[in-house]
């Protein structure tokens, strides 16, 4: 499989949410969908300038975790997988997507 299929896969293994205002603050954010895995590792990684920790995790599917709160927002990234040998597979691939390519938007001006 390329690198460019690697991607695309990877991809549609994301999910990514933002919790609302307040919803999610401090080590709730830090620690949301971690409870009931067993964390296999941990990479430190700077997102957008912001340090955080990429969890790889096995729980009912193996999966990757990252938590990390801008501004009153919780940004919680996932990316699930099929078998481990897939997570492990990606996870330089995740990485680089976090902490290379992902960016905060500008905060937009509500209309007039």
């Amino acid at each position: 499989m390329g690198r460019t299929n690697v991607r695309r896969e990877l991809t549609r293994n994301l999910e990514w949410q933002i919790g609302l205002p307040g919803q999610f603050s401090g080590r709730a954010c830090a620690q949301h969908r971690l409870a009931n895995a067993t964390v296999d590792r941990q990479d430190a990684i700077d997102v957008d300038g912001l340090s955080a920790t990429l969890y790889i995790l096995s729980g009912q599917l193996p999966y990757m975790e990252l938590n990390l709160e801008k501004d009153t927002y919780c940004y919680m990234f996932s990316f699930v997988f099929g078998s481990r040998s897939a997570r492990d597979a990606n996870e330089s691939t995740a990485q680089m997507i976090l902490g290379q390519t992902f960016k905060f938007g500008q905060p937009t001006a509500p209309a007039p």
